[in-house]
């Protein structure tokens, strides 16, 4: 028996089994590397390495290589203190604007303030109040885009 969020037991588990491949989806263990793990034991995994995960894993990491690329992404700042992040969106007053958390988050860490106090409070709760853990280490606060996400 092992816990579903402990990459190890499922790697050694798998690696002791018959098995030949698996899908891999949860962004935690890609972002831990299991995907890689997994190849080198033979085992095939369909999912993105550890080193292509970064870009699901820090949304500053994926800014920083749009932005090194020329890939058009929302303007953004990163902050690690709460009173710059808050500083900063007081000064910039637009809204909506949007508070991400910088880390895997599952899915939570993004807040669309449609007020400066919603996105003070955002900001509040993911530096402070350590909403998210280490994935609210920093936080990016980003323009708001509008119109249809195409996946």
């Amino acid at each position: 028996e092992f816990s579903l969020c402990d990459c190890q037991n499922i790697y050694t588990a798998l690696s002791e089994s018959d098995i030949a491949a698996c899908w891999q989806f949860n962004m935690f263990f890609l972002f831990a590397g299991l995907s890689d793990a997994l190849d080198k034991a033979g085992i095939k995994c369909f999912g993105p390495s550890a080193e292509a995960s970064q870009l699901e894993g820090s949304k500053a990491f994926t800014k920083e290589v749009c932005m090194s690329k020329a890939v058009p992404t929302a303007g953004y700042e990163r902050f690690t203190e709460a009173e710059a992040a808050k500083k900063y969106i007081r000064e910039k007053n637009e809204l909506p604007i949007v508070v991400k958390a910088d880390g895997l988050a599952a899915g939570k860490g993004v807040v669309v303030a449609q007020s400066l106090d919603e996105a003070c409070d955002a900001v509040d709760s993911i530096l402070v109040g350590n909403k998210f853990g280490d994935a609210g280490s920093s936080l990016i606060v980003e323009d708001f885009l509008d119109g249809k996400i195409h996946t």
